[in-house]
C-alpha cells in the first residue's frame, strides 16, 4: 500500500517489500494501508532499518461515513476523529474519499466514538459498532460561545453534556482544545446543547463550573470572572 507523510511514501512491490531512506539518528513511525485491511504501524530508527521492518496488516472491512449538511442534505468534506468508548484512546485514521463523497476509514472491528466536523460546521459525535452500514452524520453550523475571564486566565475549557459526555471539537483529524485567551475568548461552531462548562487547571482538575446553553445560530456568553 502507500501512505504519505513528512518523510515520504513508498508503494510495495509484488512481494510486499518497500524501501525508504531514513536518517540514522532519528526515530520514525511507519504506517501501511491497503483497502480491505486495517492500517498497520511500526517504529523504526537507523539501526532497526538496517535489518528490515515487518508491518502486519489484518483483514477488516472498516467503516464508511458520510458527512451531510443537516439543512440541505449536501455531502460535506470534513474531518473524522475516532476514540474508544471512553474517549481516552485515539485511533489514527486517514479517511479515503469515495466517489460519492463519503469517507472510508480503516478500523478493527469494535465499538467506537466517531466524531466529525467540516469547515464552519459544529462537530458531532456518535457511538458506532464497526463494521456497520454507512453512517450518515448530519452537521449544523451550531452557535457561538464567548467566555469573559480575568486577563491572566489560562485555563482549559471542557464542555460536558448532561449525560456526562465531553464535547469533542474536531480539527484536521485531531481534537482541538479550548483554552481561555485573555479577557475574552470566542469559540465558534459549537453544537447546540445544554452544557456544564468546566474550567481546568494545568493538572486537569476542575477549578469552577458554569451552566451554558448553546443555541443554533446564536451567541451565548459566560461570565467567568467570578
Amino acid at each position: 500500500g502507500e501512505r504519505s507523510g513528512a518523510l515520504g511514501a513508498s508503494t510495495t512491490d509484488a512481494s510486499g517489500g518497500f524501501t525508504l531512506s531514513v536518517y540514522g539518528d532519528r526515530s520514525y513511525q511507519l504506517t501501511a494501508a491497503k483497502r480491505g485491511f486495517v492500517d498497520g504501524a511500526a517504529r523504526v530508527d537507523g539501526r532497526s532499518a538496517m535489518s528490515g521492518v515487518v508491518i502486519t496488516l489484518r483483514h477488516g472491512e472498516g467503516q464508511t461515513i458520510k458527512l451531510v449538511d443537516a439543512r440541505s442534505g449536501a455531502t460535506l468534506t470534513g474531518y473524522v476523529v475516532v476514540t474508544d468508548e471512553t474517549g481516552k484512546v485515539t485511533f489514527p485514521v486517514s479517511p479515503e474519499k469515495q466517489s460519492d463523497g463519503s469517507l472510508h476509514i480503516a478500523l478493527p472491528d469494535g465499538r467506537y466514538r466517531i466524531s466529525a466536523s467540516a469547515s464552519e460546521y459544529a462537530s458531532r459525535t456518535v457511538r458506532a459498532t464497526v463494521p456497520s452500514s454507512e453512517i450518515k452524520m448530519s452537521l449544523t453550523r451550531g452557535g457561538t460561545l464567548i467566555v469573559n475571564a480575568p486577563t491572566d486566565a489560562r485555563h482549559l475549557v471542557r464542555l460536558v453534556t448532561p449525560d456526562g459526555e465531553e464535547y469533542v471539537r474536531c480539527y484536521c483529524n485531531g481534537i482541538a482544545e479550548i483554552r481561555l485567551e485573555g479577557a475574552t475568548t470566542k469559540v465558534s461552531n459549537v453544537a447546540a446543547a445544554f452544557y456544564r462548562m468546566d474550567l481546568l487547571d494545568t493538572a486537569g482538575a476542575v477549578v469552577r463550573s458554569y451552566p451554558v446553553t448553546i443555541t443554533e445560530g446564536q451567541t451565548a456568553t459566560v461570565d467567568a470572572t467570578k
